[in-house]
């Protein structure tokens, strides 16, 4: 009887609506997904542009809104990510995140914001989580930039994270997955040795990780495939440039791993390095949810970096080695 009486008095009625004009998802479908939760809600059919959504819950918590259609001759989709919280929500067909909202969406496109500005500095990105996660961990906010944060994480930081939430909310499915997922991604973590991987070259000869990894040499390995457009980003910003500094380098190897066929991607881009194509064992084996994901190994073959983006990898490897040794 006390605990129903809790949930009531902690309950807070919400409701998001659209202010756009915009009719062209007149028709469209429209669900509610909990993250947290990993709940679906149908909500209606967008009219004359808009939309209403009404509840009550007990807690925050982070969602989107996804708009779908079965007509095949307009495709158009829209999701739009926000947090649950009391009072009006509103949102736009044509923006991400919310218009206006509570305090917490207020913070939330601030987090977001502060993250899109240090685009380019992971290392600064992942500090600002940590510590927008802390102010956070006890509601709805805090629990959507943990589970975004999962994909980019070391099992050590998941860990210390969830230690501050409570039991109930560490066995929401959203957030007890990754945990699963932590405890696989151990064994193929930083100081592990590597499992081989077996491929096609460009040329569709047999391959495999073993040829590299292991053989005295720092190997810079990119998990990639050619339909993901942030790989192809990643590729041509970053590695190509770091390739060119180091491409003289002995002690250094780079390497594609790729999910897909990549020919036509290697020649356009210019790559140079060898691949280990139709990899399709490669996310399942090191435990990888995102691509592009760079690892490093060392000379040994043990797992030195993992989950390396951007001039993360250009940096450990300036560590490592310093500035590039020409022979």
């Amino acid at each position: 009887m006390l605990m129903v009486m809790n949930v009531e008095a902690n309950a807070f009625e919400y409701r998001i609506v659209s202010n756009s004009a915009d009719t062209t998802l007149n028709g469209y479908d429209c669900v509610l997904y909990n993250i947290t939760d990993a709940i679906t809600s149908y909500i209606g059919t967008i009219r004359d542009g808009k939309i209403e959504i009404t509840g009550e819950s007990n807690r925050t918590f982070p969602a989107f809104i996804h708009v779908m259609s079965n007509n095949n001759e307009n495709p158009k989709r829209s999701q739009i990510n926000l947090i649950v919280e009391s009072g009006t929500i509103t949102v736009d067909w044509n923006e991400r995140y919310p218009v206006s909202g509570g305090v917490l969406n207020q913070k939330y496109n601030d987090y977001i914001n502060k993250l899109n500005s240090l685009a380019s500095d992971p290392a600064s990105q992942k500090k600002v989580w940590k510590d927008v996660f802390k102010e956070n961990y006890d509601n709805g906010l805090g629990e959507d930039v943990l589970i975004e944060a999962g994909f980019s994480c070391s099992p050590n930081e998941w860990a210390d994270a969830i230690s501050l939430l409570d039991d109930e909310t560490k066995a929401m499915t959203g957030i007890s997955n990754i945990t699963e997922r932590m405890e696989i991604i151990k064994h193929t973590w930083v100081g592990q040795p590597f499992i081989d991987l077996e491929g096609k070259t460009l040329d569709s000869k047999p391959i495999k990780l073993s040829d590299f990894v292991g053989k005295g040499k720092y190997v810079i390995a990119d998990f990639w495939a050619s339909w993901c457009g942030g790989c192809i980003i990643e590729a041509r910003e970053c590695l190509l440039p770091l390739y060119n500094e180091y491409k003289d380098n002995p002690d250094v190897q780079f390497i594609g791993i790729a999910l897909d066929d990549v020919r036509e991607a290697v020649e356009k881009l210019g790559l140079p390095w060898e691949q280990i194509m139709d990899c399709e064992k490669a996310m399942a084996i090191y435990s990888i949810y995102s691509i592009p994901e760079i690892v490093i190994f060392a000379p040994d073959g043990t797992i030195l970096h993992r989950r390396l983006h951007g001039n993360e990898t250009a940096n450990k490897l300036h560590q490592i080695l310093g500035s590039p040794k020409l022979h």
